[in-house]
């Protein structure tokens, strides 16, 4: 199997199977997207590349714990997200949530997390499968465009850059493809 080619799934598989060079293909793919998004939420460049290395020697140590046909971005990307939150903890001490700008800081960055009741939980996974399922009637091109502007919380002009479209081009593809997203949600909501 050519790894550089081989689906996330099938990729998590060979991981699973202990094979290194898929952990390195695993690595290539996803740690620029994990240091993006650690740097973001701890603002240090230093500890968002030990938060990633961190997440990434779980991704390994856990590998067992992948459920197979769950999303692999969002099972490596939860378990950044977690460490991002211990390293809050250990770092941040109680009393800086008692000034202002931190307590806004952790709020308006998803650091807190109220606890959901199993019915919330179940209208966000169908909620979920759902804008997967409407993701898949935009062309392909389009719809990395939107997870990639999603995922790393990118304008359009860079997620469209990380997908090979022009800034007007990207523009354009994300209008056409919200329209669909629109037509089909609303639809699919009647």
């Amino acid at each position: 199997m050519d790894l550089k080619e081989a689906s996330d799934e099938n990729l998590m598989l060979a991981v699973c199977a202990e094979d290194a060079s898929a952990f390195d293909e695993l690595v290539r793919r996803f740690q620029p997207r994990l240091f993006h998004f650690a740097l973001r939420r701890v603002n240090e460049r230093q500890e968002a590349e030990d938060v990633v290395q961190e997440t990434l020697l779980k991704v390994w140590r856990h590998r067992e714990s992948f459920r197979h046909g769950s999303r692999l971005s969002t099972w490596i990307f939860a378990l950044c997200l977690n460490l991002v939150r211990d390293h809050w903890r250990r770092t941040k001490p109680e009393s800086s949530m008692e000034r202002p700008e931190v307590a806004m800081a952790a709020e308006h960055s998803g650091l807190r997390r109220r606890p959901a009741d199993a019915s919330e939980e179940a209208y966000q996974h169908e909620l979920a499968a759902l804008l997967l399922e409407a993701l898949e009637q935009v062309p392909v091109r389009s719809a990395d465009l939107l997870r990639e502007r999603s995922r790393l919380d990118l304008t359009l002009e860079e997620a469209g850059q990380r997908v090979g479209l022009g800034p007007d081009a990207a523009r354009a593809a994300a209008s056409r493809a919200y329209k669909k997203l629109k037509t089909f949600l609303s639809k699919r909501m009647d």
